[in-house]
């Protein structure tokens, strides 16, 4: 199963759900902490406005890479 249900960010995608946390963006951070909030027993969901996760990255200067 998935950090994110395999739901894409999306008004219908799942019905409504109530939940602790709601984490905006599923990039590194995003991803991190839904795993944190999930250990410590907190309901925690992430949405993600990308087709999928794992952010942008920046290396070097100025050079930006898609995980």
């Amino acid at each position: 199963m998935s950090p994110l249900d395999n739901a894409p960010a999306r008004a219908s995608a799942a019905p409504e759900q109530a939940v602790d946390t709601l984490i905006v963006g599923a990039g590194f951070s995003g991803l991190y902490l839904l795993k944190r909030f999930r250990d410590l027993g907190i309901k925690a969901r992430a949405v993600e406005a990308g087709a999928g996760v794992g952010g942008t990255t920046a290396i070097g200067a100025g050079f930006r890479a898609r995980i």
